[in-house]
């Protein structure tokens, strides 16, 4: 659960929205720190081969899909995702990498 200015904001509707980005293989949700609004979510993603995804992209993929407060600050990208027991997302080792000040 990601908490951004009052509202309540489920990691796993984003996560679905994002996976149906056509550059996208698979996506993860999580909370950073934001000074104003006490945690905004951010996406990490693993690009299909050979594409390249921008958070702009991302962003705009999701403006119809998602109320603003829920579309994901940022983006980064990785070439897996840690996992953990069968298929889970280790979502705290996302956290420990890139758990900063939302920018």
């Amino acid at each position: 659960m990601i908490i951004s200015g009052g509202e309540n904001i489920h990691s796993t509707e984003i996560e679905a929205v994002v996976r149906q980005h056509p550059k996208v293989q698979e996506a993860a949700v999580i909370g950073v720190p934001d000074e104003k609004w006490g945690e905004r979510p951010i996406a990490i993603i693993v690009p299909k081969e050979g594409q390249v995804v921008t958070t702009e992209e991302i962003r705009e993929f999701c403006k119809d899909k998602l109320a603003k407060f829920k579309i994901p600050d940022r983006v980064e990208l990785t070439n897996e995702l840690p996992i953990v027991g069968p298929g889970k997302i280790a979502k705290w080792k996302l956290r420990e990498k890139y758990g900063g000040i939302a920018r």
